[in-house]
């Protein structure tokens, strides 16, 4: 299924239902967004990054510090000039995984980042930083337009479709390690947005399918980020794990998360309750950012090669896991 004619059509080889077990004539018949990096792109991004690290280095040494702990960074909001420039390296693109063609979006300006579906897999939501600070946007496959949901002068890193047009997102305010945000919840249609979580530091909202139950990132800059479950229609949140990133499964039985062990990121799934937590399957080092496919029976998620963002592919069931591009970098999958 070819998201339209907005799209440049860029043939690329993926690895041939040998590796790990899947084959792609598997995979749903429904585009997957991401973040595409071509080799030169990957090669740029790297650059950069080593030269911004080099001189933090220098200038604190013996500083131990992890990646992504400073606020404004996880939520891509860019803390130095070199970490902007780094995130304008690739294109918000989509991919279709059976017959191997990738479409780089004509719509989104470099930087761009996809961040969930709607329902009916008609809609998407993205984020860029065209205006100056990120903010949501909205592209509508029937209509071939985006348009703006979130202005400035706050940023909105990330938000998530509910049901009956509702969505949650977050808004961050101040920058760096003084940032505080909070998810945000609209009412039926988008209308009448209103504050739902504490804080001070909240993001990445997954909406589950009934819309019953909003799972969130609390923390999300520090090692020991955790997930908390609240009613979107009001309650207390509650702590349910210890994670980033998490995503429901379509059927909504399942939250997908990335969660750190011993051996470092791993994928793992939970009720939404926080009960049954389960690792499964088993990749090449870490996995962080997971999305399930429409049908439920897969997930891609982004493993971390020093600081080179691969695709990879698993079955929810642990069967099989596997790369899915031969040359150039995936961040930042949007499935389901």
């Amino acid at each position: 299924m070819r998201p339209g004619a907005l799209f440049v059509g860029v043939a690329l080889a993926v690895l041939g239902c040998a590796g790990g077990g899947i084959d792609r004539a598997s995979f749903p018949d429904a585009p997957m967004a991401f973040v595409y990096r071509t080799e030169t792109q990957a090669h740029e991004r790297l650059e950069i990054l080593e030269r911004a690290e080099g001189r933090r280095s220098a200038s604190r040494p013996g500083e131990m510090r992890a990646r992504l702990e400073d606020v404004g960074q996880w939520f891509g909001l860019g803390n130095s000039p070199e970490q902007q420039q780094a995130a304008l390296k690739g294109r918000l693109a989509f991919f279709d995984l059976r017959t191997d063609e990738i479409d780089v979006a004509d719509f989104a300006l470099p930087g761009a980042r996809p961040l969930d579906w709607s329902p009916d897999h008609q809609k998407l939501l993205y984020v860029s930083a065209q205006g100056g600070s990120p903010q949501i946007y909205e592209w509508d496959r029937a209509t071939r337009s985006a348009r703006a949901l979130t202005r400035g002068p706050a940023a909105h890193p990330s938000a998530s479709y509910g049901p009956g047009g509702r969505i949650a997102y977050v808004e961050v305010r101040g920058g760096g390690r003084r940032a505080t945000s909070r998810v945000w919840v609209t009412g039926p249609g988008g209308a009448a947005p209103r504050v739902l979580t504490p804080g001070p530091v909240d993001g990445a909202p997954a909406w589950s399918p009934d819309g019953k139950v909003l799972v969130y990132e609390v923390a999300p800059h520090l090692p020991s980020a955790r997930l908390a479950a609240i009613d979107p229609d009001g309650g207390e949140p509650r702590l349910v794990a210890r994670g980033r990133r998490p995503v429901f499964t379509p059927d909504g039985a399942w939250v997908v998360y990335s969660a750190r062990v011993s051996g470092g990121w791993r994928l793992r799934r939970m009720r939404p309750d926080g009960s049954g937590k389960l690792a499964f399957g088993q990749g090449p080092g870490d996995a962080h950012t997971p999305s399930v496919s429409p049908d439920g029976r897969f997930v891609v998620y982004v493993h971390e090669e020093g600081k080179r963002q691969r695709l990879r592919v698993r079955g929810l069931d642990g069967s099989g896991d596997r790369p899915l591009l031969n040359h150039g970098d995936g961040h930042a999958p949007a499935w389901n």
